[in-house]
């Protein structure tokens, strides 16, 4: 089945349990965004929805909007059909693994954008780590010196730093 997404229409809207159809882009030009940012284009002969189709969760999770940069001209192919086309077709099953192996390794940015988010939030974890760590020397030496200005000070300051990272993360 054919089907016409006008430009600036979303053929695929990430974050929901939307069909698990696969997508042949017959014509046009398709922008892949994550999180709000385009990390690749899609042409004619671009496959979107492999991740879905073959998953077998009951409602898979759409991961990546994908959005008509021009008019677009999609070839609509039901999960069901896929399913049983790759049980009987070696050579599509092949190249469906290729492109979903492509886009991993070289691909949409997917991967590269997890990573830098795990990187910063470790990041983020280990700056608070520390902060805490000398909140905690702080206690220590109030309980040596009984001094409860400096400890309010300590904490004020852990709080506001920890404020500035998590908003810097988030």
């Amino acid at each position: 089945m054919t089907i016409v997404i006008p430009q600036d229409e979303y053929l695929i809207t990430a974050g929901t349990a939307q069909t698990r159809d696969l997508y042949i882009l017959a014509s046009g030009v398709a922008g892949v965004f994550f999180q709000g940012r385009q990390i690749s284009t899609l042409r004619a002969g671009g496959v979107v929805g492999e991740v879905a189709s073959l998953s077998t969760h009951s409602e898979p999770i759409r991961t990546a909007d994908i959005k008509a940069l021009t008019n677009l001209r999609v070839i609509r192919i039901p999960h069901e059909t896929v399913r049983g086309y790759l049980m009987q077709n070696a050579e599509f099953t092949m190249g469906l693994c290729e492109a979903i192996a492509r886009r991993i390794l070289f691909g949409d940015g997917l991967l590269s954008n997890a990573h830098t988010l795990i990187r910063k939030y470790l990041q983020t974890l280990t700056s608070y780590f520390q902060e805490f760590t000398k909140l905690d020397e702080s206690i220590r030496t109030l309980n040596t010196k009984g001094d409860l200005a400096f400890l309010s000070e300590r904490v004020t300051d852990v709080l506001r730093k920890n404020t500035a990272l998590r908003d810097e993360f988030i």
